[in-house]
């Protein structure tokens, strides 16, 4: 019998005898087939090291923009952006006190930068230390608007339709406890106060309560805020408080999906768990512990959600909480949270993890391993999976934490 099988065995065995409420799971097998990932390209370092921010990618006219988040440069404060041949498209040269003078984030804005569609353009939206919040083209870096926040914020800005109006909006979470709601020309549509910092991204969408269209939803807003005793809090397009909820556990991450059941938020904690919110009422779907130290979930597919820990990744039913499969990485790296996408060609998504010290694996949606390999750098944030050269599957970005930029084909 595989070691990995029988381990598998005695773990679920002892957690039936001693009842308690860990995870069931079926490790995968060898690799079998896997083949290595190939470099295709990679940028320069940046002069100061960036910290556990994400990149972001956007398309304008169809050609692939990514951007590399700020860093303290001398005088300035730069956000790089580069195309889908690693080549530098712009750069933007912010004010100096945008990047964190004092080297608490490193040299990096106080939040990070995410990609969506703002005024009907493609556009890079970030926070800065000022605080504030600036969107630029994704085209050309054009700035698209400026406006300060009250607080600093340690967590990307979310885009997308909060109020309803068929226009995107942008929110921004503050350490002050504030969500802000801003409109494409970066004027307030509305602001509420929550009961501490909010410490994740927003999640903005048309949430399904029962598995149906997504256009017959209302569209929302979600935030985590608060220390130790949190709660989760829903706002409707208006600012309206639909719900608050009670957290389980310190959250690491978040994301939400459609289930035939309705949709949920997918949130992994400091203390292993996973945990899905029914976003109709806040309710708890399930609360299943993967492992006891830190977990993220990440991509999601048909029901599924990708999460990375120490050394593993789980595929997760979001119905009720089942391990579909565990893949090992070996070691206690800690894996970053998974990205899903057809990387392959085949219209198949597979699921892509990272690990800190550089592992990286392909695996197809059973767990079985495509591709594996190792590259020489410091990941601590999720891949990108994107279309770099239009061949119809997507290729993998690295962002290490020197600020290079890694593409690979798998």
């Amino acid at each position: 019998m595989d070691r990995r099988i029988l381990f598998a065995s005695l773990v679920i065995g002892a957690a039936v005898v001693a009842g308690v409420g860990t995870a069931v799971f079926a490790f995968v097998g060898a690799d079998g087939g896997a083949t290595e990932p190939t470099v295709l390209w990679e940028t320069e370092p940046t002069d100061d090291a960036v910290t556990a921010h994400e990149s972001a990618v956007a398309t304008t006219d169809g050609e692939v923009r990514i951007a590399i988040p700020l860093v303290a440069e001398g005088d300035a404060c730069t956000l790089r952006v580069v195309d889908g041949a690693g080549e530098s498209a712009w750069n933007a040269s912010l004010p100096a006190d945008a990047c964190d003078a004092d080297g608490g984030t490193g040299g990096a804005p106080s939040g990070g930068v995410t990609a969506g569609t703002v005024g009907g353009e493609p556009a890079f939206v970030l926070t800065t230390a000022e605080p504030g919040v600036r969107a630029l083209a994704a085209a050309d870096g054009a700035p698209l608007f400026e406006a300060g926040l009250d607080a600093p914020s340690s967590a990307p800005p979310a885009v997308g339709d909060v109020t309803g109006d068929g226009a995107n909006e942008v929110a921004v979470g503050t350490t002050a406890g504030t969500l802000r709601v801003l409109d494409a020309d970066g004027g307030t549509a509305w602001t509420r106060e929550v009961d501490g910092p909010v410490g994740l991204p927003p999640l903005v969408g048309s949430f399904s309560d029962d598995g149906g269209a997504t256009s017959d939803a209302d569209p929302a807003v979600v935030v985590s805020a608060g220390g130790e005793d949190g709660s989760y809090v829903r706002f409707d397009g208006a600012g309206e408080r639909v719900w608050t909820a009670p957290r389980n556990g310190t959250p690491t991450a978040w994301t939400a999906a459609e289930t035939r059941r309705g949709a949920v938020l997918a949130v992994g904690t400091e203390e292993g768990s996973i945990a899905t919110i029914e976003t109709v009422d806040g309710g708890t779907r399930f609360d299943a512990r993967l492992q006891g130290t830190s977990i993220a979930p990440g991509g999601t597919d048909a029901g599924r959600v990708a999460v990375g820990g120490t050394g593993a990744v789980w595929a997760v039913d979001l119905l009720d909480g089942e391990v579909v499969w565990k893949q090992q990485f070996g070691g206690d790296a800690p894996v970053a949270p998974p990205a899903t996408g057809d990387v392959t060609g085949d219209d198949t998504p597979e699921t892509v993890a990272v690990t800190e010290t550089g592992s990286v694996v392909a695996m197809n949606r059973d767990g079985g391993v495509l591709a594996r390999g190792v590259v020489d750098a410091t990941v601590e944030v999720r891949p990108l999976l994107v279309d770099l050269n239009d061949d119809g599957d997507r290729e993998v970005v690295l962002l290490a934490s020197d600020g290079r930029a890694i593409a690979l084909d798998v």
